[in-house]
């Protein structure tokens, strides 16, 4: 069955569809691409598939002789096509967000303002790169106004592909920083990686925002008349504060826009989503109402209180030496007295990580943070460089936990909690 053939089969339903990967999420008439993976095969998972009715199956194998599955040369690359097929149906409005820092929380910035007036929605999670990106396409409400999509990489190419994919009308990048580094290979190579989506956007004459103090992304928007900047001290649209900002707040257009997110770092993100809401001319009243009653949630500056009477600062999903570093320079500039980093090695560096490491220690050391640091790369670091008798080094998570468990002796504190997603820093918030 050809891909426009599925698409009109699956148009002419009462309901659109809903399409997984994972058979633990099919429903009744949803679609089940069977991916071979390196460690879980969708195949196995076919006949149970269509034992719980959905309405096909897509997989690249000879495994079951059954009208509801097709038989294609490759799962994934038909599910991208018929993704970009069915893009190129839908009436939205696509917005394509890339960055180093911030995707995520931008990404929903811009959809609880987005939705103030117009029908909208964006990538579930972080399903952001080849596999996630056709999954939001795929499952899209057939009504929708504005489908964001938050597209990730780590190599080079990747993001001009998932352009051509989304074919998004307009876009942003949150910031170039040095996430993945050690997948790109050079921070050379995150600037062009992230570039792909200004330059799709360019010669598609399609709109560009961006924040005009990032210098990274000034200099490669360069010449373009289609790039569009959306704020910053040139402008005089959104006025930043200074130091610390908890929560993270703004002043745009003559309104004070005031979060519930934590730092400094958060209002970039906070500007770029009243900027989108402007262009697409969300009231400004209702852009301040989205960005306040916008909660964090899944560890991505999250504040949370405990009964030990700490405030914690949770950003526990992601770390990478930006935004570590812009973490570490907020908790210092906070103005309570007690504050303590609990912060994890930094994942995908590659060759730099131990450089990216040291700096970090660096950094503690000129802003004199009380600190614990977990994994093997602040281990290597530390034997180079000791940043003073208020840091303790623990293998890993789980000795963290023990050493809470057995000291109750912290309280009254403001905590960072920091580090790559496979630390699963999380667990250390009940011992806080």
């Amino acid at each position: 069955m050809t891909v426009a053939d599925l698409y009109n089969t699956l148009n002419s339903l009462e309901t659109w569809p809903s399409f997984v990967i994972d058979s633990r999420k099919i429903e009744l008439d949803s679609v089940f691409f069977a991916l071979e993976g390196s460690k879980v095969d969708g195949h196995d998972f076919v006949e149970q598939a269509i034992h719980l009715g959905v309405s096909y199956v897509i997989g690249q194998k000879e495994c079951i002789d059954h009208p509801k599955y097709i038989q294609v040369d490759s799962s994934l690359e038909y599910m991208q096509q018929l993704a970009q097929y069915r893009r190129q149906k839908l009436k939205a409005k696509i917005i394509g967000l890339t960055g180093s820092n911030g995707k995520t929380t931008t990404k929903e910035l811009l959809q609880v303002v987005l939705e103030r007036k117009f029908r909208t929605e964006s990538t579930v999670g972080n399903l952001n790169n080849h596999i996630g990106v056709p999954l939001t396409l795929l499952n899209f409400s057939p009504n929708i106004e504005v489908g964001i999509v938050e597209m990730g990489a780590n190599h080079v190419g990747e993001i001009e592909y998932l352009c051509e994919l989304a074919q998004p009308d307009l876009g942003t990048i949150t910031n170039i920083g040095k996430a993945h580094i050690g997948e790109f290979g050079s921070f050379e190579h995150i600037k062009r990686g992230k570039g792909e989506l200004l330059y799709y956007l360019k010669n598609h004459l399609r709109p560009f925002l961006y924040l005009d103090h990032d210098t990274h992304i000034v200099d490669m928007v360069g010449h373009y008349f289609n790039a569009h900047p959306i704020g910053g001290s040139q402008h005089g649209t959104f006025q930043y504060s200074s130091g610390s900002d908890s929560p993270a707040s703004i002043v745009f257009q003559g309104y004070e826009l005031v979060s519930r997110l934590e730092g400094r770092y958060n209002q970039e993100n906070i500007a770029i989503a009243s900027a989108f809401g402007i262009y697409l001319e969300v009231a400004p009243l209702d852009i301040q109402a989205a960005i306040e009653s916008y909660v964090p949630s899944n560890q991505r500056s999250e504040i949370i209180t405990t009964s030990s009477q700490n405030m914690l600062i949770a950003d526990c999903y992601n770390s990478n030496p930006s935004s570590l570093a812009l973490a570490l320079n907020n908790l210092a500039n906070r103005a309570e007295e007690h504050k303590l980093a609990i912060i994890s090695d930094m994942n995908e560096m590659g060759e730099f990580a131990l450089k990216e490491h040291k700096e970090i220690l660096y950094q503690i050391v000129d802003l004199g943070l009380e600190c614990i640091l977990i994994g093997s790369e602040f281990s290597r670091a530390l034997q180079e460089i000791n940043p003073g008798k208020y840091c303790q080094w623990f293998n890993s998570t789980e000795e963290v936990k023990v050493h809470l468990s057995s000291n109750h002796d912290i309280s009254n504190t403001t905590i960072l909690l920091k580090g790559s997603r496979t630390f699963g820093l999380e667990v250390l918030i009940e011992h806080l």
